[in-house]
């Protein structure tokens, strides 16, 4: 086994490769997937294999066409073989359904032979003579006596333009050293994916590193300080045409805190987004042989909000509670991204379009507002509210005992809404509701007092409620 691994290390300094000489127009690329055993270990109850085919198949739907891909496997055949290594799609135009049908048929089995798979791939692409690209997606760390530090080292010092790019697929931070140092060293990226959706964006941003076109890189700023954002970002790429209007299918995403927007020349839609709440975006227009950088500003916006019983009066008695929902994009409320009590508060809200949902005592209001990055705005809710004093008496003579008190608003044609308010207590009461007609239903030792009153705002109004016993 050692004398076939030296050999392989031999040929890469010594020995010319067997590829004809002739000029490649285009960028040529590898895919290389490892199909060893533990490919049928489980992300999230899904092995790894299955997570690798979905994403592979939809990466092969916008693959650059000028960038002609081959599509290689190792492990795949034989248990315990480190020369289990075969290319089943050669590189070439238009290869993508063949790439999908042939990952579609692998059964994972065997070692993980990566270095030697590399190089294999690196000759497959002729990398002595022209531009090439290896793209390597592993679940493990090389366990057939190869180090990947030295195959990098030795791919670069005898290759015209070789770069590996290199997946760790679910793989250990301790175990990703040699990955890390074989990408390194061919002057390649090292991307670490835990999941389904970390090798997509994994993916998506290899296949932007490989494209032809300029890179736009974009980044997020979400601080006060006006630092960029390090840490990931969640991003979609949508076309957008002459009339401004963005495509309902992104063409790029990736999970990175730097965003390559790589696309033929024309305007785009970026969204990014952190966490659960954060989202922005921003039109960017890509110019023919042009690489730029953008920043989308996701600095919160900050509300003052005050709370009024009308017009200009505040309230100054009694809680105000505060919630603010975000709007998703089909019109629905997301979950809660801010909530508070008092009479004045202050939220940081990040840029979008929000619901705030106040509540004093039985008085409810909602507004809609729109958070702009570093922005401040102050926001007067008016409950348009007033009081109602309600004097229970039992037979013409005022009553400590529990009554039952039971709100409901009045609809025009006399009927009665939903319940407005309810509460319980000895003695009188007092209701704080929003301007309107209502009917009370009270009940008191099985009596029951009926009464039709109006909130008029700012005011308070005394009703007794009346009952009377039989005796």
């Amino acid at each position: 086994m050692k004398k076939f691994i030296f050999a392989i290390l031999f040929s890469l300094v010594s020995i010319a490769t067997t590829h004809a000489q002739e000029e490649t127009p285009n960028d040529r690329a590898m895919l290389v997937l490892d199909a060893s055993g533990s490919m049928w270990g489980q992300i999230d109850g899904v092995n790894k294999i299955v997570i690798a085919r979905n994403v592979i198949g939809e990466l092969m739907e916008n693959w650059d066409p000028n960038v002609h891909l081959g599509f290689s496997a190792y492990g795949h055949r034989l248990e315990g073989d480190c020369g289990d290594i075969e290319t089943l799609v050669a590189p070439g135009p238009d290869t993508g359904g063949q790439i999908v049908d042939q990952v579609n048929a692998i059964n994972p089995k065997g070692k993980t032979p990566l270095s030697a798979a590399v190089i294999a791939a690196a000759e497959e692409l002729g990398y002595q003579q022209s531009k090439s690209t290896v793209i390597l997606v592993s679940d493990g760390v090389e366990n057939c006596e190869m180090d990947p530090c030295a195959v990098g080292r030795a791919l670069e010092e005898n290759g015209v333009d070789l770069t590996v790019h290199v997946v760790g697929f679910d793989v250990a931070e301790e175990e990703q050293a040699g990955l890390v140092c074989l990408a390194e060293n061919t002057g390649g990226s090292f991307f670490s994916a835990a999941d389904a959706d970390g090798l997509t964006g994994a993916l998506n941003q290899v296949t932007a590193e490989v494209t032809e076109y300029p890179a736009e890189a974009v980044y997020v700023i979400i601080d006060k300080s006006g630092e960029r954002y390090q840490n990931d970002v969640t991003w979609y790429v949508y076309p957008v045409d002459e009339n401004g209007t963005a495509a309902s299918d992104y063409v790029f995403a990736t999970v990175n805190d730097v965003m390559y927007l790589r696309q033929p020349p024309g305007r785009y839609l970026v969204q990014a987004g952190v966490g659960q709440s954060v989202r922005g975006e921003q039109i960017i227009e890509v110019l023919d042989g042009e690489s730029r950088e953008h920043e989308i500003d996701l600095r919160a916006g900050t509300f003052y909000f005050s709370s009024l019983i009308m017009d200009d009066m505040p309230v100054t008695r009694g809680d105000v509670y505060w919630y603010v929902y975000p709007y998703n994009e089909d019109g629905s409320l997301g979950y809660s991204a801010y909530s508070n009590i008092g009479h004045r508060v202050t939220a940081e809200l990040p840029p979008g379009r929000y619901q705030i949902q106040s509540r004093h005592f039985d008085a409810h209001m909602t507004a809609d507002i729109v958070s702009r990055a570093g922005e401040e705005e102050n926001v007067a809710i008016d409950f348009n509210a007033g009081y109602v004093h309600f004097i229970p008496t039992l037979n013409g003579s005022p009553t400590t005992s529990d009554v039952y008190w039971y709100i409901y608003p009045l609809n025009e044609d006399g009927s009665i809404g939903s319940s407005a308010a309810s509460n319980v207590g000895n003695g009188e009461f007092y209701f704080t509701l929003n301007a309107g007609t209502y009917q009370l239903r009270a009940t008191h030792n099985g009596m029951e007092s009926r009464v039709d009153f109006e909130i008029i705002p700012g005011e308070t109004v005394d009703h007794p409620v009346p009952f009377a016993s039989e005796n």
